[in-house]
């Protein structure tokens, strides 16, 4: 499934951020942002339910699009990158 449009993409992400098991938060990067950070599972979920796609898409090497999802878990704007693969997961890839 290809993704063109920003709201076709923010959709997807909501969607998915929903299924249990479609979220991937265990890529290491993605998972030393997180404790540096300060930012939990709990945060990151809240934001990609919620928040609002601003960057992308870009295509990764793998060729899965890669969008910005900005939103706020409690009181703290919260930025998560993401990898679509398809219409069934989304990868974490780093928060900040």
């Amino acid at each position: 499934m290809r993704i063109r449009l920003r709201p076709a993409a923010e959709r997807l992400i909501h969607r998915l951020a929903r299924v249990p098991g479609a979220v991937v938060l265990e890529l290491p990067h993605a998972q030393e942002r997180m404790i540096g950070r300060g930012i939990t599972s709990a945060d990151v979920i809240k934001v990609l339910r919620g928040g609002c796609v601003d960057r992308g898409p870009i295509r990764d090497e793998w060729g899965d699009a890669c969008y910005r999802i900005v939103g706020r878990a409690w009181e703290r704007t919260i930025r998560v990158v993401v990898a679509l693969h398809g219409d069934k997961q989304v990868f974490v890839v780093t928060v900040y």
